[in-house]
């Protein structure tokens, strides 16, 4: 019993890094407060650059600054709260107490965000002072401008989901030795038609509690990592899990489930294009 809670407190948390992605904005989810602050800020950008009062680009991307500050702050503090929630509910389902979180360094990686902004910023002004094209800011049809939502989001959801992750660890970690109680790690993968071939295959591998998961798909940072996320917009979870239930029928499931979604898309695929898993999500 305590097995089937832990996994389920693993898939929710997948659900809710979804849903936290979503409320940056996407295609599928375009009312996002990035994506709305950036379709704001964008609307007063081409009125600057008609009117060429180029003088007033530093207030109009302060208050793109702003706004994109507090989606972000707002949304790494939900995150941290995922990862506590997450722990304490697979500890609990153990019969361990949770501690309380350390900071994982919150405000750390919501400089490292804001500074893909700021450096919009600085690039447009640069341009504008250089003489350069003043299209080049926003874009046209044809082409993306300095500033724009795309890079910005999609390193939101690296932090967003490094946040749960180090959340997570930090209160398993230091609740499972005070209580002296053996755990592994299991990697817990979103498996839909977004999920890319790297968490489709990492999906049910087992590590130790300091070791790291081997990962063999694309698209991913680096080969070998200890904690999720494995790349952008990554929503895989982690669950404990003891040595002996390490080949059960919840684990078996969970490489049966990533077998099926593999097979799918071969069958699917069309001739002369390239996996769905070059996506970068999942």
């Amino acid at each position: 019993m305590g097995r089937t809670t832990a996994v389920k407190s693993a898939e929710r948390s997948v659900r809710q890094l979804g849903k936290l992605f979503a409320g940056l904005g996407t295609k599928e989810h375009p009312r996002g407060k990035i994506l709305a602050a950036y379709r704001q800020a964008h609307r007063a950008l081409r009125d600057v650059l008609r009117r060429e009062a180029y003088a007033e680009l530093r207030e109009v991307m302060a208050f793109l600054e702003a706004d994109v500050s507090s989606a972000a702050r707002d949304a790494l503090e939900m995150a941290v709260a995922l990862g506590q929630a997450t722990a304490g509910k697979q500890l609990g389902a153990y019969g361990v107490d949770a501690v309380e979180p350390e900071d994982p360094g919150v405000s750390l990686m919501h400089d490292a965000w804001m500074n893909l902004v700021r450096d919009q910023a600085t690039r447009s002004q640069a341009l504008l002072m250089g003489g350069g094209d003043p299209v080049l800011i926003i874009g046209d049809e044809s082409r993306q401008g300095i500033v724009r939502p795309g890079t910005v989001i999609g390193e939101g959801t690296r932090w967003l989901a490094m946040a749960a992750a180090l959340t997570w660890a930090g209160v398993v970690s230091r609740s499972a030795d005070r209580a002296r109680v053996t755990f592994l790690r299991q990697a817990v993968a979103a498996i839909d038609e977004k999920t890319t071939d790297c968490c489709l295959s990492v999906h049910g591998q087992v590590v130790g509690m300091e070791e790291r998961f081997h990962l063999t798909g694309t698209p991913r940072f680096a080969d070998y990592m200890k904690d999720p996320p494995f790349h952008y917009n990554c929503r895989t979870s982690q669950v404990l899990i003891k040595a002996e239930e390490v080949n059960d029928e919840l684990t078996q499931a969970m490489h049966e489930a990533a077998s099926l979604e593999e097979s799918r898309r071969i069958k699917e695929e069309p001739p002369g294009v390239g996996p769905v898993s070059a996506l970068g999500r999942g």
